[in-house]
C-alpha cells in the first residue's frame, strides 16, 4: 500500500515537473500562487490581530476611510492594463508593452493630481482635518501602482507565477512587516499610512528588479487600437464594482462613529479573506482560458468543475462562520469585536457569492469581452446605492451587510448571460449548489450533536464547528472525486 502511494506521488511530481501542457501549468500556478497568497494573508491576519490590540477602533476607522477614498480614485480611471496584456496574443511584444506602460503612467500622474486637489473637500466632508496630511501621503500609492513594470504582467501571461509571487506577494509582505514594526513605535494612524505606501512602493521596485523593462517610444497602430478597444470595454466596470465594495464604508463612516467603522471594517476584512485566495483562481484561469477561449465545450467543463470545487469547499466554511462567528471574532480580534458577528457572517456570505462568480467573469475577460460583465456590476451597484443608507439607518452595521447581500443576489444575471454566451447547462450548474448545500447539512447536524457535550466556551464551540467543517469537507472531497471520475480524468482546465 505504501509502495503504491509512493509510486503515485512520484508520478504526480514527474508530471508537474514536465510542465508541458496547460493543465500542468495551471496546477503548478495554483500551487505557487496558493503558497504565496497564503503566506501574505497569514501575515495580514497576524498584523490585524496586533492592530486590534494596540490601536483603538477609531484609528482603524480613519484608515478605512483613507483606503476607501484611495480605491475610489483608482477605480474611476481603472483601464485594465494587466488584463489587456494577458488577454492579447501580442501582449508580450515591446510595442504593445510600450503603449500599455505609457497609458498607465499618464493615468497615474493625472489621477494623483486630481486626488491631491480633492483632498481638502474630502476632509471637510468628514469634518476631520486630520485626514488632510494623511491622504496626501497615502495617495502616493497611486503613483507607485501606475508605474509598475509591464513585464510583470507578461510573467502572468506566460504562467510564470513564481515571478509574480515575488513581485506582488513579496511587496505585500514587506508592507505588512513595515506596518507591524511602525505600529509598535508610533501607536497611531501614521503607522498604517506609511506601511500602506511602503507596500505599493516595494511592489513597484520589485517589478523592475524581477521583471526588467525599459519603456520606449516604439508603437504599432494595431497594438494601440487593440489596447484602447480592450480598455474601452473595461470603462465603468471598476467604478460600479467600487460602489458595491466600498459604499458601506462611506455611509457607515458618515452615519456612525469612527469606532463603529473600525469594528465593522476589521470584521469585513476577516470575512473577505477568502476573496484574496480566490484571486489565485482568477490569476490562473485568465491565461489558461485565454488559450482555449474558442472551445466553448472545454470552457463550460472548466466552469462547472471550478464552481463545483468552490461550492463544495465554501458551503461548509459558510456554515462554520454562521455558527461560530462570534467566538472566532472574540479569539482573533478581542471580545469587543464579537458585537459585529452578525455583519461578519452576512459579509462572508457575500464574499462566497463573489467567489462563485469568478469563473464566469474570467471567461468574459479571457474572451476579450469585459463589457459583458457590465450588466451585473451595474445592477449590483444600483441596488447597493438604493439600499445602503436606509438599511444602515434602520439596522446599523448589520444593515450595511444586508444591503450588500441583497445586491449580490443579482448574481443570477451572470448565470443567465454566460448561458447565452457559451450555452452552459443551467441544470448542471444549479445542481452543484444543491449538492454542496446538502453535504453541509451533515456538518450542521454534527455541530448540534457535539455542541451538547463540549463546554459552552469560545474554544469549545470552535472545536465543534471545526470538526463539523472537516466532516463536510470529507463528503465534499468524495463528491468532487466522483464528479471528476464521471466526467473524465481531466482537471479543471483541460490539457492541450
Amino acid at each position: 500500500m505504501i509502495q503504491k502511494l509512493l509510486q503515485k506521488s512520484t508520478n504526480i511530481l514527474g508530471w508537474l515537473r514536465s510542465g508541458k501542457n496547460l493543465k500542468t501549468k495551471a496546477t503548478l500556478g495554483t500551487i505557487w500562487l496558493g503558497g504565496g497568497s497564503g503566506f501574505e494573508q497569514g501575515l495580514r491576519l497576524l498584523r490585524n490581530m496586533i492592530l486590534t490590540r494596540l490601536l483603538a477602533p477609531e484609528i482603524l476607522g480613519v484608515m478605512a476611510i483613507i483606503i476607501a477614498i484611495n480605491t475610489a480614485f483608482q477605480s474611476f480611471t481603472e483601464i485594465g492594463i494587466k488584463q489587456a496584456i494577458i488577454q492579447n496574443p501580442k501582449g508580450q511584444e515591446q510595442a504593445y508593452l510600450n503603449g500599455a506602460w505609457w497609458l498607465s503612467f499618464f493615468r497615474a500622474i493625472g489621477l494623483y493630481f486630481l486626488a491631491f486637489t480633492a483632498i481638502p473637500y474630502i476632509s471637510e466632508f468628514y469634518d476631520n482635518p486630520e485626514l488632510l496630511p494623511l491622504m496626501r501621503i497615502a495617495f502616493l500609492s497611486i503613483l507607485f501602482n501606475g508605474l509598475m513594470s509591464s513585464k510583470a504582467y507578461v510573467a502572468m501571461k506566460q504562467m510564470n507565477f513564481k515571478k509574480w509571487i515575488m513581485v506582488y506577494h513579496g511587496g505585500g509582505a514587506c508592507g505588512i512587516l513595515m506596518t507591524i514594526a511602525l505600529v509598535f513605535v508610533l501607536r497611531n494612524v501614521w503607522a498604517l499610512v506609511i506601511g500602506f505606501v511602503f507596500e505599493a512602493a516595494t511592489r513597484c521596485i520589485l517589478s523592475y528588479v524581477i521583471c526588467p523593462f525599459r519603456p520606449g517610444f516604439k508603437f504599432e497602430k494595431e497594438s494601440l487600437q487593440a489596447l484602447f478597444k480592450y480598455t474601452r470595454g473595461m470603462l465603468g466596470l471598476p467604478i460600479f464594482t467600487f460602489i458595491f465594495m466600498r459604499a458601506d464604508v462611506f455611509v457607515v463612516g458618515k452615519l456612525c462613529t469612527n469606532s463603529a467603522l473600525g469594528l465593522y471594517t476589521m470584521a469585513v476584512g476577516l470575512a473577505q479573506l477568502p476573496i484574496q485566495f480566490s484571486t489565485i483562481l482568477a490569476e490562473v484561469m485568465m491565461p489558461a482560458f485565454s488559450k482555449i477561449h474558442k472551445d466553448l465545450k472545454r470552457i463550460n467543463q472548466s466552469i462547472l468543475k471550478i464552481t463545483s470545487g468552490i461550492a463544495l469547499l465554501g458551503f461548509p466554511v459558510l456554515i462554520f462562520v454562521i455558527l461560530c462567528g462570534k467566538d472566532l471574532l472574540s479569539i482573533v480580534y478581542g471580545e469587543q469585536y464579537a458585537a459585529v458577528s452578525i455583519p461578519f457572517a452576512i459579509v462572508f456570505a457575500v464574499a462566497f457569492m463573489r467567489i462563485c462568480t469568478r469563473p464566469i467573469v474570467t471567461v468574459y475577460f479571457a474572451m476579450g469581452r469585459p463589457g459583458l460583465n457590465r450588466i451585473f456590476v451595474v445592477i449590483r451597484a444600483i441596488l447597493m446605492v438604493i439600499l445602503i443608507v436606509p438599511t444602515v439607518k434602520r439596522f446599523g452595521l448589520t444593515g450595511a451587510a444586508i444591503a450588500g447581500f441583497i445586491a449580490s443576489l443579482s448574481y443570477v444575471f451572470q448565470v443567465l448571460q454566460i448561458r447565452s454566451l457559451t450555452n452552459l447547462n443551467l441544470w448542471q450548474y444549479g445542481l452543484i449548489y444543491l449538492q454542496a448545500s446538502g453535504i453541509s447539512i451533515f456538518g450542521v447536524m454534527f455541530w448540534f450533536a457535539a455542541h451538547k457535550f463540549l463546554p459552552s466556551m469560545p474554544f469549545g464551540n470552535l472545536i465543534a464547528g471545526f470538526t463539523s467543517c472537516l466532516l463536510a469537507f470529507c463528503f465534499a472531497f468524495w463528491s468532487f472525486y466522483r464528479l471528476n471520475r464521471k466526467q473524465g480524468s481531466s482537471m479543471c482546465v483541460p490539457a492541450e
